[in-house]
């Protein structure tokens, strides 16, 4: 979903999982090797455009949602 509203852009995503994540400083995390770098982009890619972004579990899916 994407919406538009005061000049700002709300994107936000869901997937569902087969294994609970694991957040460390508001980033999930996981042991596999190679993987992990996506959220850790696109925190770094919200922050330089000063907007902000979460990664939560709802129920039974993954949410991420990023403001700019």
């Amino acid at each position: 979903m994407i919406k538009n509203n005061s000049g700002k852009t709300l994107l936000c995503v869901k997937n569902r999982f087969k294994e609970t994540p694991v957040f460390q400083d508001g980033l999930p995390i996981t042991s596999r090797r190679g993987h992990g770098y996506g959220s850790q982009s696109i925190r770094y890619a919200t922050e330089k455009l000063r907007g902000n972004c979460q990664f939560v579990v709802e129920d039974d899916w993954f949410v991420l949602r990023v403001v700019v």
